[in-house]
Order: structure tokens, then C-alpha cells, then sequence
């Protein structure tokens, strides 16, 4: 068996379009009521098909809702409003229970006294002194005393949580002393 021709395939497309437009013409053919079509000549060559019309028929049913859309892009975001107004103070709360600092018991402990030569007396004249704070106790701060006002302090701090230190040099004409103090509170 050959291939069709070219000719025969557009002639088989038109026979089939022919046929199908002719069947739906004949279906809506058959939906025209007698006398519902007049015929009225314009020109004498074309007759002219005017529709008349009847009163309208009641209102169909109301369709089922359709899907939901997608949701668009969102906007460029809007301007900051102006403050609002502050509010009302609340009242005043509660008293609260006393603080353990009210039962708090702060005791300077001194350490020694540490000599120093006058100034120009080489190595001697530094002096590094310490105090600490007994067992069961913690250090909060501390300080020292000197028996002359040339003695320069250099440096002082706590070194642990028990101990504070003093480093001094003593830049008078005599021999003095650097005592260092530390002030301890009970750990319980």
C-alpha cells in the first residue's frame, strides 16, 4: 500500500471540517423556534435574518466560587508612624525582704609591716607588702599606710580573692614602712 498524495490528505480535511460544521449547524438548526426568524429585504438581492425578542427568562443559579488567586509580590514598606503617647505610671510595688548587706560585717585585716631603706639605697628601698583575708572569708578592697609621705605606691590590687598587694618605693631621705590592709566579708 502507497503513501496518499498530498492532495488526497487536504481533500480528506476538508471533507471532514465540512462534515463536522454541517452536523452543529443542523444541532442549533433544530433550537430555533417556528416563527421566532422574519425575513426583510434591504436592497431586493439579499434577504436579511432580524432576531425579535421575547421577555427575559428568570435568573440561573449562582456558580460555584473559583480558586483562590496567588498572592502578589508584597509592597515597599510604609513610612514610621509618629510615637504614640507614654503611658500611666503603675503603682508602686511591694517592699522587698532586706538585703543581706544590712547583716554584713566588714573587717580590715593588716598584714606586716615591711621595712624600706631611704632613697639611694638601692633594692632595699622597694618593698612589695601583702594582708590576707583569714579562712572562710573573701576580699572586697583594700589599701595601706606608710610612715612617710615620699613613699610612692606604684601599685596596688587584688591578687586573689583572699589577698591584696601594695608595691612602694620610697623616694624619702630616711628609712619607712609599707603596710598593706585588705577588707574581707564572710563568704556564708
Amino acid at each position: 500500500m502507497s503513501k496518499p498524495s498530498p492532495a488526497t490528505v487536504i481533500a480528506l480535511i476538508a471533507l471532514f471540517v465540512a462534515l463536522t460544521g454541517n452536523g452543529r449547524a443542523g444541532e442549533v438548526g433544530r433550537q430555533i423556534k417556528d416563527n421566532s426568524l422574519t425575513l426583510a429585504t434591504s436592497t431586493g438581492l439579499m434577504p436579511k435574518i432580524v432576531e425579535q425578542k421575547g421577555p427575559p427568562g428568570p435568573r440561573g443559579p449562582r456558580g460555584r466560587r473559583g480558586p483562590r488567586g496567588f498572592t502578589g509580590p508584597a509592597g515597599p514598606q510604609g513610612l514610621q508612624g509618629p510615637p504614640g503617647s507614654a503611658g500611666l505610671m503603675g503603682p508602686q510595688g511591694p517592699e522587698g525582704p532586706p538585703g543581706s548587706a544590712a547583716n554584713l560585717r566588714v573587717t580590715p585585716i593588716p598584714g606586716l609591716a615591711i621595712p624600706q631603706c631611704a632613697s639611694g639605697g638601692g633594692a632595699c628601698e622597694r618593698a612589695t607588702a601583702t594582708a590576707t583575708c583569714p579562712t572562710g572569708n573573701v576580699a572586697i578592697g583594700g589599701g595601706y599606710t606608710t610612715t612617710t609621705p615620699e613613699n610612692f605606691v606604684l601599685l596596688q590590687a587584688l591578687s586573689n580573692v583572699r589577698t591584696f598587694t601594695v608595691f612602694a618605693a620610697n623616694r624619702s631621705s630616711t628609712q619607712t614602712t609599707i603596710q598593706a590592709i585588705v577588707y574581707c566579708v564572710p563568704t556564708s
